[in-house]
């Protein structure tokens, strides 16, 4: 996939609208995109000053108009931090181009506007164990959950799941992602956890966008298991920026 090179010309105060279809991509850590960021040739155009890890990356890249896919898309990946909070807080900013607000910086702000054409959340998941994903495994996230809630004469509504998109092609489109502030061993009907998921999910819900999810196994939630997701993470990740990469340059195609 080759990186087109963005128009530098126009001034920082006033952003370049772009024709080009926009794709938003969420990731939790830099560990876990390391490989996409170089893969897709994207720049860092924003860095979070406060603190902390967020940053954004974006780019022109080229599809496969040939087999289907866009011609080009306009990339935008964030690397939000762990927990929902963070994640929907950089998802608001990418939604609505308020960058450069944090640093109190015009010439942070994005030159990448207008509604998206969808949002992938890409990064590790802890599995269980004796479940139906091993270590390794890549796959789109059908449902998400949250599990991490004790809420006083609860409301289902307040704790629903929600369904996200998957590619046409996809074999599986069953696998259950749940989502809490800490890990445990297993939660009933899923297959996995994460950190970040929900909360997206919920947003994309509210704001209308299409909402994808590519995860990989780094590691099974046992005693061992933040200490095998570090171990894991870069040799199983491949497979999962292949999986996300073609799902990119098919676009069209697929969704």
């Amino acid at each position: 996939m080759k990186r087109q090179a963005t128009d530098t010309d126009a001034p920082a105060s006033r952003p370049k609208q772009f024709c080009t279809p926009r794709v938003l991509m969420l990731v939790a850590v830099p560990d876990e995109c390391d490989g996409l960021i170089s893969k897709l040739g994207l720049q860092e155009v924003w860095r979070n000053e406060r603190g902390g890890r967020q940053a954004i990356f974006e780019g022109l890249v080229e599809g496969n108009a040939a087999e289907g896919g866009l011609p080009r898309l306009a990339i935008q990946l964030a690397i939000t931090g762990v927990l929902e909070h963070n994640a929907v807080n950089i998802l608001s900013r990418l939604l609505y181009n308020k960058l450069g607000e944090e640093n109190n910086s015009e010439s942070s702000k994005s030159s990448l506007s207008g509604a998206p054409l969808f949002c992938v959340n890409f990064g590790c998941v802890g599995a269980y164990e004796h479940g139906s994903l091993a270590i390794g495994d890549t796959f789109f996230v059908h449902k998400v959950r949250h599990y991490d809630v004790d809420v006083p004469d609860n409301d289902p509504w307040d704790t629903r799941s929600f369904t996200l998109c998957t590619p046409a092609n996809e074999e599986r489109k069953d696998i259950v992602c749940t989502t809490g502030g800490r890990f445990t061993r297993t939660q009933p009907g899923c297959d996995c956890e994460d950190m970040e998921l929900y909360g997206i999910a919920s947003f994309c819900e509210y704001h209308g966008i299409k909402l994808y999810s590519v995860k990989y196994v780094a590691n099974y939630c046992n005693e061992s298991g933040v200490e095998d997701c570090f171990k894991n993470m870069a040799k199983v990740r491949a497979a999962a920026e292949e999986k996300v990469l073609q799902f990119i340059m098919h676009t069209q195609k697929y969704t």
